[in-house]
């Protein structure tokens, strides 16, 4: 067995008159937020045979408070509604709220201690303070960080620097200097040698 091996033959060349590139991946939008409901009650409607989007739009429409109960209720009372096990709306968005009573729900939630950014994400899922305060206190970690896509302060001269630069990948030649050798009758036992290639003499 040769202790020197190239696989220049093998190294990619760019593309070829006979090939074709595969097209780019299309970005994919993020899912749609659904508004915040209790997970338990979507399980236990379940398990009463209910289907998932069902009780997904009941646990919403009934809130946390309505429990079990409720929702089950909500649902049964709609059992002929052909959109019934539709999928449920989405949270709707309020990006150009303003006025009084925002900065007033905005001020709310600053004094509970929560960010501006915070309180603005959570009055854009829901313009009810109330409501916004009780999502933050469960889900505050989710709110996604204040800066855009490069955050300030951020430099990314770096980035771009290490993009462009170019490396190399070797000629395409190795040369054995080393192996491991496993001594026993089974994986879980003997032991191992290794031998290393010195002043080309093993």
């Amino acid at each position: 067995v040769p202790d020197e091996i190239d696989l220049s033959g093998l190294r990619g060349i760019g593309k070829k008159e006979n090939e074709v590139l595969l097209p780019d991946d299309a970005p994919t939008a993020p899912a749609p937020a659904l508004p915040d409901y209790d997970r338990n009650i979507v399980e236990q409607l379940e398990a009463m045979g209910f289907t998932r989007n069902a009780s997904i739009k009941a646990a919403i429409e009934t809130g946390k408070g309505g429990g079990v109960e409720a929702a089950a209720e909500w649902v049964m009372l709609r059992l002929d509604d052909p959109s019934l096990n539709d999928p449920p709306a989405t949270a709707p968005t309020h990006p150009s709220a303003s006025g009084p009573a925002h900065m007033e729900g905005l001020d709310e939630l600053i004094a509970f201690g929560f960010t501006a950014h915070q309180a603005r994400y959570a009055l854009s899922r829901n313009p009810d303070a109330n409501a916004a305060a009780e999502w933050l206190f469960v889900h505050a970690e989710e709110v996604p960080p204040e800066c855009g896509a490069v955050c300030p302060g951020e430099n990314t001269t770096p980035l771009a620097t290490s993009a462009s630069r170019e490396f190399s990948d070797g000629s395409g030649k190795y040369r054995l200097v080393a192996f491991i050798s496993h001594m026993g009758s089974s994986p879980h036992s003997g032991h191992y040698v290794v031998h290393v290639k010195k002043d080309d003499r093993w």
